[in-house]
């Protein structure tokens, strides 16, 4: 079974903002949306939302609109395997989680628990940078999903490492 590809919001967003703006690169998009038509990247539905370009940015606000369906993975997440990254991954127990914390890593969250539904076959991608993963871990709030992934042996790599792993190439003028 192929890998499937779970992306972060900041993957889409620094991307466009940094590096790859969709004026200057198009082939990177184009490269993005055609592993979206294939099924091979996704974007879960909350951490989509995440991302709302600038109304200034009309190109990646159009791509974004025009790519939306396909990069969208609607694979509900399970109840169990999000109880078991917030209680694993993040450190909270069912009875602490207070509103106003869950609500800061729930798209997260979220993210995480689908790559664990597969974790043979699913990555998570992020741009986020891990921590350390040994005693004292950072407060529950403050776990990155790096160190989430590696709590709950979850793979999860960043743009670059995606880019290698897939090997995209822009292609040169002669």
């Amino acid at each position: 079974m192929p890998t499937l590809y779970l992306l972060d919001s900041n993957v889409l967003i620094t991307a466009n903002a940094a590096y790859y703006q969709v004026g200057r690169i198009p082939h990177f998009w184009a490269w993005i949306a055609s592993l979206a038509r294939r099924g091979q990247l996704k974007i879960p539905a909350p951490i989509l939302d995440e991302i709302t370009p600038s109304p200034r940015d009309s190109s990646f606000s159009s791509w974004l609109r025009t790519n939306a369906q396909d990069l969208a993975f609607s694979e509900a997440h399970s109840s169990a395997n999000l109880e078991r990254v917030l209680r694993q991954g993040y450190g909270f127990a069912h009875s602490d989680i207070a509103a106003g914390e869950l609500s800061r890593v729930l798209n997260d969250a979220q993210l995480i628990s689908m790559a664990l539904a597969s974790k043979a076959t699913r990555r998570v991608v992020t741009l986020e940078s891990p921590q350390p993963g040994r005693p004292p871990l950072p407060e529950p709030r403050n776990r990155r999903i790096p160190l989430v992934c590696a709590q709950l042996g979850i793979s999860c790599i960043n743009t670059f490492d995606l880019i290698r792993e897939l090997d995209f190439r822009i292609p040169l003028r002669g």
